[in-house]
């Protein structure tokens, strides 16, 4: 999670923003939060398979989205950010947390406000 290299994901994806980023945004700084703000529970570090399956296709069918994409690139993220698949399918967490708050550090400059900050940021530091 390089801070470099999200501002410039940022960038790209808010000329391109798609329902899928922003599913996947909101899911991936739900987990990460959850488990940042409560590291010793254990519920917060499993991601149950089904679960993670049933409240992405419901999103995707609201919001019409490729199901299967975001799918996919939400397990890939999931493997980014430690969490390891189980012979149960499902998701595990157990390495440190510093980790995991560079990863959310990350998504939130994701988020539309930060991006139109950084972009002022910039606009004002190449007038001076």
């Amino acid at each position: 999670c390089h801070l470099g290299m999200s501002v410039f994901f940022a960038i790209y994806c808010r000329f391109q923003e798609e329902n899928e980023i922003k599913i996947i945004r909101e899911i991936c700084l739900y987990i990460l939060w959850n488990i940042l703000k409560y590291p010793k529970h254990i519920k917060y570090r499993q991601i149950h398979k089904q679960a993670l399956y049933s409240y992405l296709f419901q999103k995707c069918h609201i919001l019409g989205a490729d199901f299967e994409k975001i799918f996919i690139d939400m397990e890939e993220l999931l493997q980014y950010y430690g969490f390891k698949k189980e012979n149960d399918d499902n998701w595990y967490y157990h390495i440190q947390l510093l980790h995991l708050w560079e990863c959310y550090r990350s998504m939130i400059y994701l988020q539309p406000m930060y991006f139109y900050v950084f972009i002022l940021l910039l606009l004002i530091k190449q007038m001076i």
